[in-house]
């Protein structure tokens, strides 16, 4: 394709397929854990996609093709639900491109469910990032705007996995933006609410691996939430759930990893629920079962980025060891 691009520099077509095996490049540098590699090709991807949009600006399926590509970009880049590169400022570049162009095809043709579901993965991938403070008042608001897309697409199809899972995930996010924003009691409804999402998909399919790991992250919200209202039996009983939901996963060895972050995110909520009610004993067992956790899970080789997960468990383990003496 890149001999046919020198021959036919203007093909409009050609452009597209180069275009297309540059992301399908990009796909397998991923899989072999390469994301800089990955992010090359994406590059490539995009600014052949830019240059054709220049020519075709009303284009549909083009401007779609370009969306998923900043998307795949950003989520190399520093997404939390990817492998990525910890390049917060970049993915929030590529994540908001990705998102004005999802709102201009959803406000093009409201009644368009596939324009609908990519605007409500766009508000979420760009405002589940890290962003600071100032940023959080205004995520929230596009959290809370997928949301109500979302109930609206879910009604529509209530056997959908993906959109239960990115409904229970928005909420996720919509919990801890309202959380850090002063408003506990919101928060704690609507964690509660992502956690009955993911169990009514898990009903379904109580194997599907990604359902696991969102009603982990549901349940460990709440059990925090309830730490912070000071509600303890509540969040010790939901830091445990979480534990035992995912001990009991079983999986082939290639999901291992999974496996083990999952375990290590689960005790490790329960060592933050344990710190909150003065138990220094308690969390210190869980911290280090946190750390021996993230550390396996490094030592194997993850393709996560979790190093700062991994440092703030470690960090609560030297707090507790402070308590202690």
């Amino acid at each position: 394709m890149e001999r046919a691009l020198q021959v036919f520099p203007k093909d409009t077509d050609v452009q597209l397929e180069l275009g297309t095996a540059y992301s399908q490049k990009a796909q397998v540098w991923n899989i072999r854990g390469d994301l800089r590699e990955a992010v090359e090709r994406y590059r490539k991807a995009v600014a052949l996609r830019e240059a054709i949009l220049e020519h075709n600006p009303s284009d549909v399926l083009i401007r779609r093709s370009l969306m998923i590509t900043y998307g795949n970009l950003g989520g190399n880049l520093g997404s939390p639900f990817y492998p990525n590169l910890g390049d917060t400022a970049g993915a929030r570049e590529y994540y908001g491109k990705a998102l004005a162009i999802a709102r201009d095809l959803a406000k093009a043709d409201r009644n368009d469910q596939l324009a609908q579901y990519d605007l409500s993965n766009a508000l979420l991938f760009r405002s589940s990032l890290d962003l600071p403070k100032e940023e959080w008042a205004e995520s929230l608001a596009n959290l809370q705007e997928a949301d109500g897309i979302l109930q609206k697409l879910v009604a529509a199809d209530p056997r959908s996995m993906s959109k239960l899972r990115t409904l229970a995930t928005v909420e996720e996010y919509e919990g801890k933006r309202l959380e850090g924003l002063g408003k506990s009691g919101e928060a704690l409804v609507i964690s509660r609410h992502s956690l009955a999402v993911s169990e009514q998909a898990l009903a379904r399919a109580p194997s599907e691996l990604g359902m696991i790991s969102q009603a982990l992250a549901s349940e460990e919200s709440v059990a925090e939430i309830l730490a912070h209202q000071g509600d303890q039996p509540g969040a010790l009983e939901m830091s445990r759930k979480a534990i035992a939901r995912a001990e009991r996963v079983t999986t082939p060895e290639s999901e291992r990893d999974r496996v083990t972050r999952g375990v290590a995110g689960a005790y490790q909520s329960l060592a933050t629920v344990e710190a909150a009610f003065e138990r220094w004993t308690e969390a210190r067992v869980a911290a280090q079962r946190a750390v021996d956790e993230w550390r396996l899970s490094m030592a194997a080789g993850t393709r996560f980025n979790d190093s700062a997960k991994m440092a703030r468990a470690e960090a609560l383990l030297k707090d507790c060891d402070a308590h202690l003496r």
